[in-house]
């Protein structure tokens, strides 16, 4: 192998960051293990996961729930930063 070519892991890795896919690939990660985050039950009234740069939006449809998770918003961050083993997230703004 030349210095020309590169490995597929090198190439995907510059095509994801050109086309800022990571952050897309994070959320998809984050609403797949989302029930195992928070919990079922949280999991099951949560409308939307959006993840804008490291910022996670949660819309859930309920307001007690929507007050719960803006007081657990830290350790939200940290099961998620657990579990997609990096520091994804910084932020969590909570709405509905």
């Amino acid at each position: 192998m030349s210095n020309e070519e590169k490995n597929i892991s090198q190439v995907l890795d510059r095509m994801f960051e050109r086309y800022k896919l990571n952050s897309k690939l994070t959320e998809a990660k984050l609403i797949q293990q989302w029930s195992d985050i928070v919990g079922p039950l949280i999991a099951k009234h949560t409308d939307k996961l959006e993840l804008k740069g490291k910022t996670l939006y949660i819309h859930v449809s309920n307001p007690v729930l929507k007050n719960e998770l803006f007081y657990q918003r830290e350790q939200i961050m940290q099961n998620c930063n657990l579990h997609l083993q990096e520091q994804a997230i910084e932020k969590i703004f909570v709405g509905h």
